[in-house]
């Protein structure tokens, strides 16, 4: 019985491996294919699945240690993240910033500096 337990309890942790490893791939190479620039590459992570749109003639920079946080196991919120740059627009993240749940649509310009953590969720009292 222990030992059925321990190889239910690797597969499911295997699995959500697998996924996390996954949207990682598919996010940094849709980033890529849109010509975002990133200042450190292998520091940016992307948990869970995020939706991304990014304009090819708009222009995005992301800096170094970026996290997006994204659906019912981000820890805050029930939404995924969304990314949406439109043409000829701007947008410029900054070091060590992360979103959880977050909508980021950009029209014209947003500059979200260094150090930033933005949070999704509502309260009430």
């Amino acid at each position: 019985m222990n030992l059925l337990f321990e190889c239910t309890h690797a597969l499911v942790y295997a699995r959500k491996r697998v996924k996390a490893l996954f949207w990682q791939w598919y996010h940094l190479r849709y980033c890529l294919a849109s010509n975002v620039r990133f200042i450190d590459r292998k520091s940016v992570k992307f948990n869970d699945h995020a939706v991304i749109s990014i304009n090819p003639k708009s222009s995005v920079e992301i800096g170094k240690a970026f996290v997006v946080n994204s659906g019912p196991e981000s820890g805050i919120g029930v939404t995924m993240s969304k990314i949406s740059v439109g043409p000829e627009a701007t947008l410029k993240i900054g070091d060590f910033t992360g979103i959880s749940s977050t909508t980021i649509l950009v029209k014209n310009s947003v500059v979200i500096g260094n150090h930033v953590n933005i949070g999704g969720g509502q309260f009430y009292k």
